[in-house]
């Protein structure tokens, strides 16, 4: 693909790949297909002709050290402050960015590629790294990779106590609640996955948040934006790459 202008554009891509997965143990080192999930999305990042430098997110010294080996940079293991189960994205992002402005790099936007979406191609990300261009924005603008639903969000219910529940989302149209229409009346809904983020590194530092009102929808659907988060689509993503070689 023949991208745009890119001139203003200094791109970093970011491997976050902390340590201690629940439900699947060391789950960023999984293997699919020979290749373990952070060497797939470090070979997908080297593909990209418009990412000045590919960087590894991570709390532990054995991911840190494969990624080096790899072909990425590192600035440090990730505090653990950083890397609890309920850290967000915009801690590490920001940690990182400040990293990278302490260090003089002049980078404009980075792309998290995250290594549990093990099929993205680098025709995606060159796809998404357009879209982003293209777009009209401001410097806390970012872009999201999502795919349609398909379990509509205007039905699902959040239960109070033992004998009551409530809609997740009490809206209607023309005065009926949406979880009393038939799914084609419905308004499309999306859910976020894996496979890229974009944004601003003026942004970050600035103390926006890592996505919010202004984001860009990637549309994407199919195998490129597979997320693995169980066991099951461990499984799946073997399946999928053995029978496709991929």
């Amino acid at each position: 693909m023949n991208l745009i202008n890119s001139s203003n554009y200094k791109f970093v891509a970011f491997i976050p790949a902390r340590s201690g997965s629940k439900r699947i143990k060391n789950k960023n080192i999984s293997i699919i297909n020979g290749q373990n999930l952070i060497q797939r999305a470090i070979n997908c990042a080297s593909k990209i002709k418009l990412i000045s430098e590919i960087i590894i997110s991570t709390d532990s010294k054995e991911y840190e050290l494969m990624a080096k080996k790899n072909g990425a940079s590192s600035y440090g293991l990730r505090p653990a402050h950083l890397s609890k189960d309920s850290s967000s994205d915009k801690e590490w992002l920001f940690w990182l960015c400040t990293l990278l402005r302490e260090g003089n790099k002049k980078y404009t936007h980075y792309l998290i590629l995250r290594p549990t979406s093990p099929f993205r191609s680098s025709e995606l990300v060159n796809t998404a790294i357009n879209t982003f261009i293209k777009a009209p924005k401001d410097s806390f603008t970012t872009l999201r990779s999502v795919s349609k639903t398909k379990e509509h969000p205007g039905k699902m219910w959040v239960i109070l106590s033992e004998n009551k529940m409530s809609r997740l989302f009490p809206f209607h149209t023309n005065n009926i609640p949406w979880s009393d229409q038939s799914y084609s009346c419905l308004p499309s809904t999306y859910i976020q996955n894996a496979c890229i983020e974009i944004g601003s590194i003026n942004g970050i530092l600035e103390n926006m948040p890592s996505s919010g009102f202004s984001t860009i929808p990637f549309i994407w659907e199919g195998n490129e934006i597979f997320d693995i988060n169980t066991p099951e689509d461990l499984e799946y993503a073997r399946y999928i790459a053995n029978k496709l070689d991929i």
